[in-house]
């Protein structure tokens, strides 16, 4: 999932595709659509890592890293939230779309490689 090549080609292209309508549009709340999309694939790859991390330790000590983990993630995830509307509110509904869309994809593109590597067994 870390190395995969459609996410960063997707991202790539998203990228370059949101700062071109910026450019010929100069509609700025975009960029909240990116800072977002970032945040959300930040997100994931955070949890997935610790998700890796976890599976070496018993139960017990599992839960209190994933638990760690998942305050961290709150935490960074607000405070983005809160930098955005304390100096561009109107960017908000934008980093909300944008973290979605970052959230999503990635948890596509991961159950989509493990379904190929079952041998297409749902």
């Amino acid at each position: 999932m870390e190395n995969s090549r459609f996410i960063q080609i997707l991202t790539v292209i998203l990228c370059i595709t949101v700062l071109i309508v910026i450019w010929r549009t100069e509609f700025y709340p975009l960029v909240g659509l990116l800072i977002g999309y970032y945040t959300g694939i930040i997100n994931v790859k955070w949890l997935l890592r610790d998700a890796r991390k976890a599976m070496d330790k018993d139960k017990k000590a599992a839960l209190k890293t994933y638990y760690k983990s998942l305050v961290f993630r709150l935490v960074i995830i607000t405070l983005v939230f809160a930098i955005t509307a304390r100096f561009q509110p109107e960017w908000l509904y934008y980093v909300a779309i944008g973290m979605m869309i970052g959230i999503v994809i990635p948890i596509i593109v991961a159950r989509h490689q493990l379904r190929k590597m079952k041998g297409g067994e749902n």
